[in-house]
């Protein structure tokens, strides 16, 4: 007997009789219902996904049937499909009224409401429990009709009103039990009565064997003892030929090793100074090889650095971005001014760091460009002063569209002389210049960021 619950409102909640057990993994082990997802877990037990949930912790789960912990990745979720568990079989719920009914679980519903006619009610009159269909002869024999019993195989066995009754049945199958023993326990006496004649036989033949042994035995036992005499000689024949044999070779060993001894000593002597004079051959080799390889490598890396100059020479445009535009525009409009620098980069050779140059005019805010000349690596091979025009473009980021204007040096003007102390003055140009508020309402301001192109011109 099993409780669905999930599957069909007619049939939630509603013991069902299968005719075939369900399978356990589908009946959770903690509530015994079968529901629609079950949690197989690491500890091999079963439960609802209901159970699972009521079971969380902080970052895992309890079993509540062994209280060990699991985490989610380690346990396995199963469904279990609604069309295959109501296709099984399940008996009438007036089985007990003597429906003999079995149907698919689906179907089993319409057959108790519309076609099963063992419903049964209980007597206004004697409280008996009796089929609808007899209720009215019932009635009228005045409750004497024999009502069918609707009691559950437990009532059964407690509805034994006759306790003698009960006792000699039960003392009935006692002894047919005993019969069935008893027969069984004659078989296993001739049973050993058959293998206790056959170990005497083999008793016997044991016997006769020993016998026959002995008497080999002594015939054999003289014959032993003289070839073992014979072979005793012999081995002391064969052991004094070993010993004089081996003094001979002792003496012959003993001559080679003294000659192996003298040759082992030339040797040493000649592999010693073999190894100093390739140790000395290899040194001068390996100064050799390394004063070419430092001039090449001195060549190369002179090759290298001409070649970073002129490609460093060749980059004349940078782009940069200005975030936190508003902030410099209200700052600009506090103090009357606000710059912003951005990193360091190698313009036509020129170590600069790019930026801009906000003034206040009147209430609008002007923007122009502004370049700080930095100590660089190409600085002896560059003219001076610094006299490339400047060209600063804001791009749109949409469509691409520029907004630009271009800024004369003054060589004059120490912010373009060489860089004598790490690095110059900012230099910037109020003359030529943008407006920050057509660069807001032109779109060019998004995120709070505008993008800036710098430019050096021939």
């Amino acid at each position: 007997q099993y409780t669905l619950v999930g599957f069909s409102p007619e049939l939630d909640w509603r013991p069902l009789n299968f005719v075939k057990p369900i399978p356990q993994h589908r009946v959770c082990g903690a509530c015994g219902l079968v529901r629609k997802r079950t949690v197989f877990l690491p500890c091999m037990h079963v439960i609802c996904e209901s159970c699972y949930e009521q079971c969380a912790q902080e970052s895992s789960h309890i079993c509540p049937l062994d209280r060990q912990e699991c985490q989610d990745e380690d346990v396995e979720w199963r469904e279990c499909p609604a069309e295959e568990l109501l296709r099984r079989e399940v008996a009438c719920w007036n089985r007990e009224g003597g429906c003999q009914t079995a149907t698919a679980a689906s179907k089993i519903s319409r057959h108790f409401q519309c076609e099963c006619g063992h419903h049964s009610v209980s007597c206004t009159k004697c409280s008996t429990r009796v089929l609808c269909s007899d209720l009215g002869s019932h009635l009228i024999s005045d409750c004497s009709s024999p009502a069918k019993c609707f009691e559950s195989e437990d009532q059964v066995l407690l509805g034994y009103k006759d306790d003698k009754a009960y006792f000699t049945s039960f003392r009935q199958a006692f002894e047919e039990q005993a019969a069935e023993i008893t027969s069984v326990l004659q078989r296993i006496v001739v049973d050993s009565a058959m293998h206790g004649d056959r170990l005497n036989e083999i008793c016997q033949s044991m016997n006769t064997f020993k016998e026959i042994l002995e008497n080999e035995l002594a015939t054999r036992t003289p014959q032993n003892v003289d070839i073992l005499c014979k072979s005793m000689r012999d081995l002391t024949a064969f052991n004094q030929e070993a010993k004089i044999s081996w003094k001979t070779q002792t003496g012959k060993i003993t001559s080679l090793f003294k000659k192996m001894a003298g040759f082992e000593e030339m040797l040493k002597d000649e592999v010693v100074k073999m190894k100093s004079e390739t140790l000395d051959r290899f040194t001068q080799t390996a100064m050799a090889i390394r004063a070419e390889l430092k001039k090449h490598n001195d060549r190369a890396l002179d090759k290298i650095r001409e070649v970073l100059r002129h490609t460093q020479i060749l980059v004349a445009v940078s782009n940069f971005f200005v975030p936190g535009v508003k902030a410099l525009q209200e700052k600009a409009l506090k103090d009357g001014w606000a710059i912003y620098e951005s990193e360091l980069i190698y313009l036509r050779g020129y170590h600069l760091s790019p930026g801009i140059h906000l003034k206040k005019d009147g209430e609008c805010l002007k923007v122009s460009a502004l370049i700080r000349l930095w100590e660089g690596d190409m600085d002896e091979f560059l003219h001076w002063p610094f006299q490339h025009k400047i060209k600063l473009s804001v791009v749109h980021r949409k469509n691409g569209s520029k907004k630009e204007c271009v800024t004369e040096p003054n060589p004059s003007d120490e912010c373009y002389q060489i860089p004598s102390n790490s690095c110059n003055n900012a230099a910037y140009s109020p003359v030529h210049c943008l407006s920050l508020s057509a660069l807001f309402t032109g779109g060019y301001v998004e995120s709070d960021d505008l993008l800036f192109q710098l430019e050096l011109l021939t």
